[in-house]
């Protein structure tokens, strides 16, 4: 009886595959538990068969979906690359019904919306957008509370398109303590301290950025915010 419970089990599970078939093992199934002792080993062999073959089946077609996911995702790139951002958007969406809980794909689609909000002239669909881009960054902080990546771009539409930048600074704060080498962050999160009047703590930022990073744009900017820092300082 046990044995026969666990063969039922097995095709259950596997329910989504192919509901036809797994209707068919099922009743071979019963059939097998009411038929004499004298031809259920051999009923109990071939249902194992069935169900293997079930499961080669199910393992095809998961296979196929991934690959279905995998090119939506590589035309949501290759949109972006052409700043297609709206055809983007598509795609990553597309590819989010494939692989819902991809930290990366919810990042892909935030940009492309934000993208293509930005390039909206209706203000209604600029904001629309724009909520959109919120969020698909906002969720996939959820799915990876430690994605920097997803961290860094609600940070950016928190400050420049919500008006939220206490929430900002919660977030960068979060992602410099995970990695002391983001340097953007590092150089927003010093911009908000500028923006309180907490310029020491602006000045250990920029100093930390000077002293770690080799790309000409962080150096630049870090010395010329840290300049007009000590220039107000020293001023007052």
């Amino acid at each position: 009886m046990k044995k026969y419970a666990i063969l039922l089990t097995i095709v259950l599970v596997t329910f989504s595959c192919s509901s036809k078939k797994v209707k068919e093992l099922s009743n071979q199934v019963y059939e097998t538990e009411n038929n004499n002792e004298s031809n259920r080993d051999e009923r109990v062999q071939e249902l194992t068969a069935n169900i293997k073959k079930l499961e080669k089946d199910l393992d095809a077609t998961l296979e196929k979906y991934q690959k279905i996911g995998n090119f939506h995702r590589a035309l949501g790139v290759k949109m972006m690359h052409y700043k297609m951002y709206y055809k983007a958007y598509e795609h990553f969406s597309k590819a989010i019904e494939f692989y819902p809980n991809s930290e990366m794909l919810h990042y892909y689609r935030g940009i492309a919306a934000s993208q293509f909000a930005l390039s909206q002239d209706v203000e209604s669909v600029k904001r629309d957008y724009l909520q959109r881009a919120l969020n698909s960054h906002e969720y996939s902080i959820q799915l990876n509370p430690g994605f920097v990546k997803g961290l860094y771009a609600l940070s950016i539409l928190y400050i420049y398109e919500f008006d939220r930048p206490d929430d900002a600074k919660d977030l960068l704060d979060r992602l410099i303590s995970i990695s002391t080498r983001e340097f953007d962050a590092m150089l927003l999160r010093a911009l908000l301290y500028e923006k309180d009047g907490e310029y020491n703590e602006a000045l250990d930022l920029y100093d930390s950025v000077l002293s770690q990073s080799k790309k000409d744009d962080h150096i630049v900017r870090a010395t010329t915010h840290r300049d007009e820092v000590l220039s107000r300082l020293t001023s007052d």
